[in-house]
Parts: structure tokens; C-alpha cells; sequence
């Protein structure tokens, strides 16, 4: 039996979008050669996440989605395969202040809402409820906990220049979120970027073509020193459908204090 802690939404049921207004029926995700032609391509391959994952890996988002789905001729294997990732999606009471930096800089906005990711985007046909037992077993005994996001930085690599807002306070328990949940059943997909550096928990709140684009939007916003409180209490995880929206597919809940 799965953990009460589980709130399923499966989203051939529900239809449940990770933005407003963008409710639609999923279908198997088919990965064309020309979406995946170049990290550079302004369909940006999938996600956000996707990119951040070729960020800190240092390796295109061609041969991260290549390797992690097994793909044959820019297809999946199969129509059972997934495009999954798991976030913590944050409540801060001052979300206006991301949102309105997100509109500015990141291309993104509409796509995918404020988050920190834990596992990155994998592919696979892991059955539902196998993926549910692995969380429940996990996450089992970790607390919800409280998280501070507070300062802008800057990230260049061959990848792309970002800006994101670093975690403070809670910064060990994502790590800790983020370890856990690649044992086990995830653990092939533990990205090889793991040993170079690490997880580094985060928010990215842009992206932009050059340095040069990057550096005039820093100086524009560095300033802002605001700190976003709140408390973690849900662990999501998502599917990315066609046209790179993203669909809810479980939300699991972390015990309470």
C-alpha cells in the first residue's frame, strides 16, 4: 500500500498542467531530430530544466537527452517512455518579486513555474506505481523544513550565462531531498556532473545569448537583496508532454513537524 503522504494526479485523469490555462490531454512524447539538432536552438530542447542539466553537466543537451532516454533515430524506444523530473515547487508570500524578474529575463516563464529541481529530467517506462513506492520509500521520515532563497548570482559555462537566486537557509536538507532520491531506483540516472562540483541547490530566474546580455542584467538587478521564506512540505513530480509543457503527475507530501 503507498504512504498517505501521496496525493495522486495522473494526468490522463485529471489533466492537471504546472501552469494555469494550459490544460490538455497527454499523449506519448516523441523527440524529433531537428528539436535536438543544437543546444543553441531557440526551441531551447524540452525544458528549462533541461538546460540547467547541461549547464552544470558541461555537455550538450543533444547527448544528455540521448543518453537518458536511449533513443534510436531521435525517437523513443517506445510510447511507454516518460520525460520526468521532480521539484520543489515554492509558496513565498513575495513570489511577485521572482515573477517579475522571471518575465524580464527568462524565456521560460510560461513554460515552467518557480522551482528547485532534485532529480533532473530522465527518460524512461518506469511504471507509475513503481516510481511511487521509490518515493514513498525515499522520502520516508524526512520532515517538512523551512527554506530562505536570498541573493543573485551569476553563472556562465558552455552551456549559457544565467542568473539564479542561491538557497540559504534549508540548502543542506534539498541536498539531502536530492541524494535521496537518486538511490536506488534513480540511481542510473544520476547525472556524471554529481562528482564535478555537485548539486548546487538553486533558483534560475534567467538566461540569456552572451556574457555581455548576462553582466547588464546583473548590474541591473543585483541590488536586490530581498530574502523569499517558506516552508517545504510537497515534493512534485512532473511529465513533459508535447510542445514542452509540463503536466503534474504526483505530488507527495513530506511528514509534518
Amino acid at each position: 500500500m503507498l504512504s498517505s503522504g501521496f496525493a495522486l494526479r495522473k494526468a490522463h485523469e485529471k489533466g492537471i498542467p504546472s501552469n494555469a490555462g494550459r490544460s490538455a490531454p497527454r499523449r506519448a512524447f516523441s523527440i524529433a531530430p531537428a528539436q535536438v539538432s543544437s543546444p543553441a536552438s531557440p526551441r531551447r530542447a524540452f525544458s528549462f530544466i533541461m538546460i540547467w542539466t547541461a549547464v552544470f553537466h558541461r555537455r550538450s543537451t543533444k547527448e544528455i537527452l540521448f543518453d537518458s532516454a536511449h533513443c534510436r533515430n531521435g525517437h523513443l524506444e517506445n510510447e511507454f517512455m516518460k520525460n520526468r523530473c521532480i521539484m520543489i515547487f515554492p509558496d513565498f508570500d513575495n513570489m511577485q518579486v521572482i515573477d517579475g524578474l522571471r518575465n524580464r529575463y527568462d524565456h521560460m516563464v510560461h513554460r515552467v513555474r518557480p522551482h528547485i529541481t532534485l532529480v533532473f529530467p530522465f527518460v524512461s517506462d518506469i511504471e507509475d506505481d513503481v516510481l511511487h513506492r521509490h518515493l514513498a520509500q525515499a522520502l520516508s521520515g524526512i520532515r517538512c523544513f523551512p527554506l530562505t532563497l536570498q541573493g543573485i548570482r551569476k553563472l556562465e559555462s558552455p552551456g549559457g550565462c544565467y542568473l539564479y537566486i542561491g538557497v540559504q537557509d534549508g540548502a543542506e536538507e534539498v541536498k539531502k531531498l536530492h541524494t535521496a532520491l537518486y538511490g536506488g531506483l534513480l540511481k542510473p540516472f544520476l547525472p556524471e556532473w554529481k562528482g564535478e562540483g555537485g548539486f548546487i541547490p538553486h533558483m534560475t530566474i534567467g538566461q540569456f545569448e552572451d556574457h555581455d546580455q548576462m553582466c547588464r542584467a546583473y548590474e541591473e538587478i543585483a541590488s536586490i537583496v530581498e530574502a523569499f521564506h517558506t516552508v517545504v512540505t510537497k515534493i512534485t513530480v512532473e511529465s513533459t508532454v508535447e510542445n514542452e509543457r509540463s503536466v503534474v503527475e504526483l505530488e507527495f507530501y513530506l511528514a509534518a513537524d
